[in-house]
């Protein structure tokens, strides 16, 4: 029964929010280079969940000697070339300290979006190496001036501490402070390798994640300590577990199995009282260019509230095939469709 009201009104409406969210992209994309709004990847790692992933770049103090902007001065702090962009700045600094990475000389290039007042320090966090270096923008989360304050002098103390426990391979178990003492992370390396279970807390003092890389589960936390993300690694698969910031129930259980394409996800969403939502799966192909998704493929489940499904199926290259069932809210059959091998037009 193909052409039945409620499949035509599926394909009406995925057609509809289809072509909605298009057209909200493309008015979002427009408003952006109009206005000068930023499109950034927010970063909410703390500095000590990005330092103990080892994902930090090259990092340094330096002090600034010059300072040039191809643009008016009055117009630097306000235009922005593009989403994220910035004043397209050249400064020239005295490298001061570095923490992590390469810096060839005493001595680098800054192409910045931020204007650099000279004779102030900076600390620079970028993925630049050898003697020119990016850093500022509006899309920086970390680069700042250093004044000398207790916030500035517990960040160096960190970066410190971990530069330390790499270079040297140290062992032991470690506590980083924020500048009120309260305790931002603790663990226990092994000739410069976490091991055992680590914590990472906001800065009010409250869990934000704790890491077992004994067992490879890392568990989130939102700011009022509430779990909401909780994956396990295992060898032959991994599970990811997502609940509500607001009540803490399960939303969403992912697992993921990896193949030599790739590898395949099975999403598992549930209603507030624990029934199944929805439950399919998606093909994942991995390249050179990165993960692209090769369709949906297998077992297809949408739910109602009350534990009655409403539509039972199965896909195959992205496409529907076999026996499709529909069923009332009550659990009794409503209708059926053989798409047979997927060629009928859906």
């Amino acid at each position: 029964m193909p052409n039945s009201i409620e499949t035509i009104f599926e394909k009406s409406t995925a057609y509809l929010i289809d072509n909605m969210r298009r057209i909200f992209f493309l008015l979002f994309f427009v408003l952006c280079s109009k206005v000068g709004f930023s499109i950034c990847g927010y970063d909410d790692r703390t500095l000590t969940e990005m330092l103990l992933q080892r994902k930090m770049g090259t990092i340094f103090s330096c002090k600034v000697i010059s300072m040039s902007v191809p643009k008016p001065v009055e117009r630097y702090l306000e235009v922005y070339s593009g989403c994220g962009g910035g004043i397209d700045g050249t400064a020239r600094v005295q490298i001061l300290r570095v923490y992590f990475g390469d810096v060839d000389t005493s001595f680098i290039t800054l192409k910045t979006g931020t204007f650099l007042m000279e004779g102030k320090s900076y600390l620079i966090y970028s993925e630049g190496n050898g003697r020119v270096f990016g850093c500022g923008g509006s899309c920086d989360q970390r680069m700042h001036e250093l004044t000398g304050s207790p916030e500035d002098l517990s960040e160096l103390k960190i970066l410190d501490q971990f530069a330390s426990v790499y270079k040297k391979n140290k062992s032991g178990k470690y506590t980083f402070l924020s500048s009120k003492k309260t305790v931002l992370a603790e663990g226990s390396f092994k000739k410069g390798v976490p091991t055992g279970i680590w914590k990472h807390y906001y800065s009010t003092g409250v869990i934000k994640t704790d890491q077992d890389f004994d067992s490879n589960r890392k568990r989130h936390y939102n700011s009022n300590g509430m779990l909401i993300v909780d994956i396990i690694t295992y060898k032959d698969s991994s599970v990811s577990l997502s609940y509500s910031n607001a009540g803490g129930w399960l939303n969403y259980r992912w697992v993921t199995i990896p193949n030599e394409k790739g590898s395949i996800s099975t999403v598992y969403e549930y209603f507030l009282n624990g029934h199944l939502k929805l439950y399919e799966s998606q093909i994942n192909l991995t390249s050179g260019n990165g993960t692209t998704s090769g369709g949906k493929t297998g077992k297809y489940i949408d739910g109602y509230e009350n534990g009655h499904y409403r539509l039972v199926g199965q896909h195959q290259n992205n496409r529907r095939v076999g026996l499709w069932k529909w069923y009332n809210e009550d659990g009794t059959f409503f209708t059926e469709f053989d798409y047979k091998d997927g060629a009928t037009n859906q």
